[in-house]
């Protein structure tokens, strides 16, 4: 359980991004569907990449937590074998 409440900022911290992503999405779909100005379109592209860049650094942080778990049990059960 220690883990998963050390996970935790890092879990509230994409579930932010997610928050932060939605809205701009569908802006961005609505600027296209009106075939809005490029260079507004650019600027909403350009924020949702900067937030898909985030989110992908904390999913990073979260698979490297996983696995870190993964690999604590597998040394666990090792150590009951010896």
């Amino acid at each position: 359980m220690a883990k998963r409440a050390d996970m935790l900022p890092f879990m509230d911290a994409v579930k932010n991004l997610s928050e932060e992503l939605l809205p701009l999405k569908e802006k961005l779909k609505t600027l296209k569907k009106d075939k809005a100005d490029k260079g507004k379109i650019s600027v909403v592209e350009e924020a949702i990449k900067a937030i898909n860049d985030t989110h992908m650094v904390f999913e990073i942080i979260d698979n490297i937590n996983l696995q870190g778990q993964v690999v604590a049990t597998a040394m666990n059960n090792l150590r009951g074998l010896l």
